[in-house]
């Protein structure tokens, strides 16, 4: 079976892709063929993801459009060439949070080779991820989403932009996605990857 985790980051697709991968399923980790794939374009190392996104810098930085093309497009090659390599063994593909902002034909073969999952959160982690991005702003793909209004200041800009952006990608994982897993479910300690797997039954996709 192909498993294809997407949701927001810090949601926990991490945290289970290493529980599959301990089950026995190959792991493709995106964050860090991203990370690799911008340390060989740009002749540089990236640690991890916070350190891209440093690379990267705020929406108002005179930087950011451009690197957030390129990240992008590194996130584009490297999905495209792990769907490539796709065989018969069992796979868990750990999405990064920007997946959807890929073009749809691309989202459309994932789909095709992979069941998705999306781990979803309640409403009140949802206020609690924008509380705590507003106490420490860091760099995301905003692809857009950062649109300053007349007599806003930039942190009532990224505020009631950052709340946008979550809404509207929250929106795209549930389309994109083939199952929503509540998150009462994904972050229950008892439910293994077998449990999770029962959830999966008769989901669309998932054979390569």
């Amino acid at each position: 079976m192909i498993i294809a985790l997407v949701g927001m980051s810090g949601v926990g697709k991490s945290t289970w892709a290493a529980r599959f991968h301990a089950a026995g399923y190959r792991h493709v980790d995106c964050d860090a063929l991203i990370a690799g794939e911008l340390a060989r374009q740009y002749q540089q190392s990236f640690a991890d993801l916070n350190a891209i996104g440093g690379w990267m810098g705020m929406p108002d930085a005179p930087q950011f459009a451009a690197r957030e093309r390129a990240y992008l497009a590194a996130e584009a090659h490297v999905l495209a060439a792990a769907l490539d390599a796709l065989d018969h063994q069992p796979t868990v593909i750990d999405c990064t949070g920007s997946v959807v902002y890929l073009p749809d034909a691309l989202l459309h073969s994932l789909r095709q080779r992979a069941a998705i999952v999306y781990l979803a959160e309640g409403a009140a982690s949802a206020q609690q991820r924008i509380a705590g991005y507003l106490a420490a702003p860091r760099p995301i793909v905003w692809a857009g989403a950062y649109q300053p209004q007349p007599g806003e200041t930039r942190d009532q800009s990224i505020a009631r932009c950052f709340a946008e952006l979550v809404a509207w990608r929250v929106t795209r994982y549930r389309v994109l996605c083939h199952h929503t897993i509540d998150e009462t479910l994904h972050r229950d300690p008892a439910c293994g990857v077998a449990g999770l797997l029962r959830q999966l039954d008769g989901a669309p996709g998932g054979h390569s």
